[in-house]
């Protein structure tokens, strides 16, 4: 579903940019870290591609986040022995890794000659949850996947996005420090392996102009 997705906003972000006047196209990547209600802290890597139009005062942008690190919760469940009728505790441990894709419009306080940028963001995001089980010593003649339970999951929430950025100009791009905060579009479904709400974080990174950048006379 994000692999859908991002081609439609991708679709979006360049049929709906591709009349602007004295357009400046960039590309970024940087980290992230998002911590989510009641779920935990993911730290990650982003890239995204962009736009930024009317002199510098407005960016059009869409990224992708992904955690490499699986966050890990263990538990224990009684489990007793059909053939011996035995009761022994079994050690689960469940694994969470997570992803986000992002459209985002800014507004950006002064224009492209400026070196640094304050602004405002507004847009849409995608969580994608993977939860997966796996169990610790497992008995003979008992397949734990086989319980609907414990089967692998995917969990999705649309959010809206909103938070405040800054851009300081070096080289031929921009470091970039984004505070964000997502909040759910809809109430999560009761029956998902996790309850999504909502999170916030903060993203840094470097965007570099592709092309002649418009501003980099004034260095000279």
């Amino acid at each position: 579903m994000l692999k859908k997705s991002y081609y439609i906003l991708l679709a979006a972000l360049l049929t709906g940019t591709a009349p602007a006047a004295r357009a400046q196209f960039f590309i970024g990547a940087g980290v992230y870290g998002h911590q989510y209600h009641k779920i935990g802290f993911f730290p990650g890597v982003q890239a995204r591609i962009g736009i930024e139009t009317n002199e510098g005062r407005f960016t059009a942008d869409l990224g992708y986040n992904f955690s490499p690190l699986a966050r890990k919760e263990d538990f224990t469940l009684p489990y007793i022995d059909p053939m011996t009728m035995a009761l022994t505790n079994l050690k689960y441990t469940q694994r969470i890794t997570a992803s986000n894709l992002f459209f985002h419009g800014h507004v950006n306080l002064g224009t492209e000659e400026d070196d640094f940028q304050f602004g405002f963001i507004g847009g849409f995001s995608l969580d994608e949850f993977m939860i997966n089980y796996e169990m610790e010593n497992e008995p003979a003649g008992i397949n734990f996947k086989e319980v609907e339970t414990f089967n692998k999951t995917k969990v999705n929430e649309w959010k809206v996005d909103l938070g405040v950025k800054g851009n300081y100009r070096i080289g031929n791009g921009a470091v970039y420090t984004e505070l964000l905060a997502g909040i759910p579009l809809l109430t999560p479904k009761a029956e998902n392996a996790i309850q999504l709400k909502s999170h916030y974080g903060l993203q840094v990174g470097y965007k570099f102009y592709i092309g002649e950048t418009r501003y980099a006379y004034r260095n000279y």
